[in-house]
């Protein structure tokens, strides 16, 4: 039971860290490639709850997740032609960038914490 008891005060910490990251965030997707930089972005949220964090993916592909680290690296889970990719939180911003299996081009998210409005 005393074992127990410190591995449950031990994953306290972690866990109430992970909560801080929790809520709406949303920015942008930018895909670059060497030979022709920027070539596109696009507007995307994500949503993170009890650290797990869930960011829409491209058209015809399924939501990119991810489990968040107590010190803020996210490891994404690849979509497409875009292999997986480890996040970061820093403050209010999270970046992330997937390389595609030629690796001559990357998929970047760029958000920001989205603010709670009060209801009126």
């Amino acid at each position: 039971m005393r074992a127990f008891l410190i591995l449950l005060a031990l994953a306290a910490p972690a866990t109430a860290q992970r909560a801080n990251f929790d809520g709406d965030w949303s920015g942008f997707r930018y895909h670059e490639c060497r030979t022709g930089g920027r070539v596109g972005q696009e507007r995307v949220t994500m949503q993170v709850a009890r650290g797990e964090a869930r960011l829409s993916g491209l058209a015809g592909d399924g939501e990119i997740t991810g489990r968040v680290n107590a010190d803020g690296t996210v490891q994404l889970s690849g979509f497409g032609l875009f292999g997986a990719a480890t996040g970061r939180f820093a403050g209010t911003r999270f970046t992330s960038e997937h390389p595609n299996r030629t690796g001559t081009c990357t998929m970047r998210h760029e958000l920001e914490r989205a603010v709670s409005r009060p209801r009126r």
